[in-house]
């Protein structure tokens, strides 16, 4: 199935994060860190390039991320012997409190050879739940799930 696994190694948020930006904006009083400019977030298995990247924190803690641009790239690797998870949107959140990417505009998630297309997608990482809609120019969505146990050769 799509996004099979707890969408991200357990070390993964014990790891240093390190973004590479252009620019950066930064209130510890407000909790909103903003990185522009070719920006490039690693942390662990998870890679994020966005012309925009804004962190959301409170407490010391970071409650949400999102990456803005023409399209956003995000990549990580859910689990040991498990494909990488890709994300492609011009706009990709994800709420670390509840467990939840959202993906909009021009958005795809991908595992392996297995695919799922629409304006809007969101994925509730917990419940393994995805949820996705079509927009003003494409009411459709696009799922495409190869069968397991296949020859890939």
């Amino acid at each position: 199935m799509l996004v099979d696994g707890a969408f991200a190694l357990p070390g993964d948020s014990e790891q240093p994060i390190h973004i590479t930006a252009d620019r950066a904006q930064i209130s510890e009083r407000d909790g909103i860190a903003t990185y522009t400019g070719n920006v490039q977030l690693d942390q662990g298995s998870l890679h994020v390039n966005a012309d925009q990247l804004t962190i959301y924190t409170k407490d010391g803690e970071v409650i949400y991320i999102t990456a803005e641009g023409t399209l956003a790239h995000f990549q990580q690797l859910p689990e040991i012997d498990a494909a990488v998870v890709e994300a492609n949107a011009r706009t990709i959140t994800y709420y670390t409190d509840v467990q939840k990417v959202v993906l909009e505009g021009e958005a795809e998630l991908k595992q392996a050879e297995d695919s799922f297309r629409g304006e809007y997608i969101e994925y509730n990482i917990v419940d393994k739940v995805v949820n996705a809609r079509g927009g003003e120019t494409s009411s459709r969505v696009e799922m495409v799930v190869y069968p397991r146990g296949r020859d890939n050769d």
